[in-house]
């Protein structure tokens, strides 16, 4: 993956987080030489600005040096919502170790796995331990959360408790009647959709005043 390399000097690659190698080769003192990095050999990797890649006159005692240094690459994880827009995004070094990030919230919702893709749309079937050469994108998918309405007359539980899933239209329990007493009407106010939440709805009899007259 190099060219021919000088007399009696040393051609190092120094690949950061990976062994030195080192190799010794011989050319004619006054010799200008240049090596060029096999890229395509190192994934994850860009050839680093303080590389030393020509030496314009070898020296005849031995001591000319090219030295090749690469540098990590960085890649994203790009989280897509419903609609595929990216809420967020998480950067990382080759070879780094990763773990699965924390899912975004969704009202009503509760999460329950992830979809992970390269960014041409191939299926990644395991997250992996550290990151690869290559940026990719996370769906997270979810199942919709069921809650429940208690309604309560005069603090005593009033029928069965209903349940309804997140957004679902609630029909409200009609209200009850009691001779000699009016009722006050729910509260709070049942709503027309479900919330994100369990409710509890209370009403009350209010005793009628009458006026007797002798």
């Amino acid at each position: 993956g190099y060219s021919t390399i000088g007399a009696n000097k040393k051609f190092s690659v120094d690949p950061k987080n990976l062994t030195t190698t080192t190799e010794t080769r011989s050319a004619t003192t006054g010799d200008r030489i240049e090596a060029t990095a096999a890229m395509t050999s190192r994934t994850g990797y860009d050839l680093d600005a303080s590389s030393v890649t020509v030496i314009e006159s070898v020296a005849g005692n031995g001591s000319s040096k090219i030295t090749i240094k690469f540098n990590l690459k960085s890649y994203k994880i790009y989280i897509k919502d419903d609609a595929n827009s990216t809420v967020a995004e998480y950067t990382y070094k080759y070879g780094q170790a990763i773990q699965e990030p924390t899912a975004p919230e969704k009202e009503g919702y509760s999460f329950t796995k992830w979809t992970w893709t390269r960014e041409n749309g191939n299926a990644i079937n395991a997250f992996p331990a550290t990151m690869p050469a290559y940026n990719f994108n996370g769906k997270a998918s979810y199942a919709i959360n069921t809650y429940t309405i208690t309604y309560y007359v005069d603090d005593v539980q009033y029928g069965q408790v209903e349940s309804y899933t997140y957004g679902a239209a609630v029909k409200a329990k009609a209200e009850p009647t009691k001779a000699g007493a009016s009722f006050t009407g729910w509260s709070p106010a049942v709503p027309a959709t479900m919330p994100a939440q369990n409710l509890e709805i209370k009403g009350y009899f209010s005793t009628g005043t009458y006026t007797i007259t002798y």
